[in-house]
C-alpha cells in the first residue's frame, strides 16, 4: 500500500505524462472532437443559466410517481412510489460535479 506522499507523487507524474487528456493518439474523429470540445471544453461553451433553476425546482417538487422498474431496481430507493424530489436527489449530478467534468 502506498503512503499519501507516494500517491501524490504518482498522481503528479501521471498528470504530466498522460497523453490522451488532450486527444493525442485517439484515432476516431468523433472521439477526438468529443475529448477536445466536450471534456476539455475547447470552445469555452457555458451551460444555460436555467439549468440551476430547473435543478432547484425539481428538488422542491413533491409530486408522487408510481415507479414500475423493469430492470435490477434502484439501490437508492426500493419503494414503488417515489417523489420527483427523491428521484432528483439520487439521479441528478450536483453543480460542482458538472463543473468539474466539463470545466465550466
Amino acid at each position: 500500500m502506498y503512503s499519501s506522499f507516494q500517491l501524490a507523487k504518482k498522481y503528479i507524474h501521471y498528470y504530466f505524462t498522460a497523453a490522451n487528456g488532450k486527444g493525442h493518439g485517439i484515432h476516431s474523429p468523433f472521439v477526438f472532437n468529443f475529448v477536445l470540445d466536450v471534456l476539455n471544453n475547447r470552445k469555452k461553451i457555458h451551460p444555460p443559466a436555467n439549468i440551476e433553476a430547473l435543478r432547484k425546482e425539481l428538488l422542491q417538487d413533491d409530486t408522487a410517481l408510481l415507479i414500475e422498474d423493469m430492470g435490477a431496481g434502484s439501490r437508492a430507493n426500493t419503494s414503488t412510489k417515489r417523489t420527483v424530489k427523491e428521484i432528483t436527489k439520487s439521479a441528478v449530478k450536483q453543480k460542482s460535479m458538472v463543473n468539474c467534468y466539463t470545466g465550466w
